[in-house]
């Protein structure tokens, strides 16, 4: 008889143990931003703007999500298209347009951080919290000034680097006569655009790094290749994962007191 009962004693611990840790499991909370969607006009010598834009952008705080981009890049000329409401536009001379070249004078470069501002619970299970950064597009518009040649976006975040493939801008002055004065005409211009990959990293915040190249097609070689480049935006969307320890279910706490109940009569 003792045998028996230590054998059900056995049975019934090990089926407590799973109640337990079916009790104890935890779950997993996902929280996710809406949409987030911003766009830059250059407006005045290294200055992007949203001034053009922002009846057009969504605000970068919503909820306990923020959405933070930055853009910079030199002034090439006072030439360039507008972008009103994110449409881009003709211009004249005090417009300005800026540029990215295959010489490092011509740099572009940009960024964006996500942050989750809000209080995690108090049964949130420290080290379990992970964001990300879900970008749906990055866009400029770009006109080549003396070579169309390419132009690709590249991903410069450590450990996460990749490029866009590579992209024709337009031709603002036809190859080998090149004349600043035409960036100002919106129909010379093409749009580039990426959907870069995306993936999440421990923590709630996270910043994405972007630059641009370009060069020659070697159809018209140019010893420089300057790409003017006007109205960038970015869009995009954050998602935040943790895991909670949930509170037990009457069911689990009836089953376990029960079980406990039936262990002390069987080992009497």
């Amino acid at each position: 008889m003792k045998t028996q009962n230590s054998r059900n004693g056995t049975a019934l611990s090990a089926a407590l143990l799973f109640l337990s840790s079916m009790a104890l499991q935890a779950d997993i909370v996902t929280v996710n931003s809406s949409p987030f969607s911003l766009g830059y006009g250059f407006i005045s010598p290294g200055v992007w703007s949203t001034n053009e834009t922002s009846g057009a952008n969504t605000p970068t705080t919503q909820g306990d999500f923020q959405f933070l981009p930055t853009v910079s890049s030199p002034l090439l000329t006072g030439n360039g298209p507008t972008f009103p409401s994110r449409v881009l536009s003709n211009g004249n001379s005090s417009s300005y347009s800026t540029y990215v070249d295959d010489a490092p004078a011509g740099l572009f470069t940009a960024s964006v951080t996500a942050n989750w501002n809000g209080t995690l619970p108090t049964n949130f299970i420290p080290g379990t919290a992970t964001l990300q950064l879900t970008l749906t597009g990055i866009k400029i518009w770009a006109s080549g000034l003396n070579d169309p040649g390419f132009f690709r976006f590249d991903e410069t975040t450590v450990g996460h680097t990749s490029s866009s493939p590579s992209m024709t801008p337009g031709g603002a002055a036809g190859t080998g006569s090149p004349s600043p004065a035409n960036f100002t005409n919106a129909a010379v211009w093409v749009q580039m655009a990426w959907d870069p990959a995306d993936y999440s990293v421990s923590g709630v915040t996270q910043t994405r790094t972007f630059s641009a190249t370009v060069g020659d097609d070697l159809t018209n070689p140019a010893s420089y290749i300057y790409t003017a480049l006007d109205g960038y935006e970015v869009l995009g969307n954050v998602t935040l994962t943790y895991e909670i320890v949930p509170e037990p279910s009457a069911l689990l706490l009836l089953s376990l007191s029960g079980g406990i109940l039936m262990l002390r009569r069987r080992l009497r």
